[in-house]
């Protein structure tokens, strides 16, 4: 149980750095307008080239305060996706580097001995299996990111629908309020004559 709550609160902190880089990246970014504007232009070329389902795809703002929320989780989506990349050549470096160290055996008197080739090659093995690993762990950390887009999404739409009810009730109390004045300004002018034709009468007689 301890181990559990243990693992949760370190996957915690370190979706909350995560997050933490990815707002210093934002500002970062919007520092220069000429980075800007080759980022947006970079992301249509990112998305083809990976592959990448087009409505993951970020609408970025120069002004990050005026971003959507889902534009916004989109841009983290699209962040953490670059660091996919290392992490896949990380994979091919392993597999080099496993490689070297078996040919260097083989080159030297080292190459005859059992031992030393098999220790090398669990070696070899386990620097892949690490990176191996960690790409794995990276592409759940990115479907979990995918996953909750549904959800912000959904979040944000009801947002703006209660603000635009919202709108609409204050809007409609408004036409109300004006409705009444301009309904007992109608009066008021209807009644205001009407006196005023009672005294011209008095005045007649």
């Amino acid at each position: 149980m301890i181990r559990h709550y243990s693992m949760e609160g370190a996957r915690f902190r370190a979706e909350l750095g995560s997050w933490n880089l990815f707002r210093d990246y934002q500002q970062d970014v919007r520092r220069d307008l000429r980075i800007f504007f080759k980022i947006q232009k970079h992301i249509d070329t990112y998305w083809q080239r990976n592959c990448i389902n087009g409505d993951l795809k970020p609408q970025l703002n120069i002004k990050s305060q005026m971003q959507t929320k889902v534009d916004e989780w989109k841009e983290f989506f699209f962040c953490q996706h670059q660091m996919r990349g290392p992490k896949a050549l990380d994979i091919l470096k392993a597999r080099k580097q496993a490689r070297s160290l078996l040919d260097e055996l083989e080159a030297t008197a080292l190459g005859g001995s059992l031992t030393a080739f098999t220790d090398a090659m669990y070696s070899g093995k386990r620097w892949v299996d690490m990176a191996m690993n960690d790409l794995e762990k990276w592409d759940q950390w990115l479907e979990w990111i995918t996953r909750q887009l549904p959800i912000i999404t959904l979040e944000y739409t009801s947002s703006v629908t209660m603000r635009g009810e919202g709108a609409q009730e204050v809007s409609s109390h408004q036409s109300g309020l004006a409705s009444n004045v301009r309904t007992q300004s109608f009066t008021s002018s209807r009644i205001v004559p009407s006196r005023n034709r009672r005294q011209e009468r008095q005045y007649e007689q």
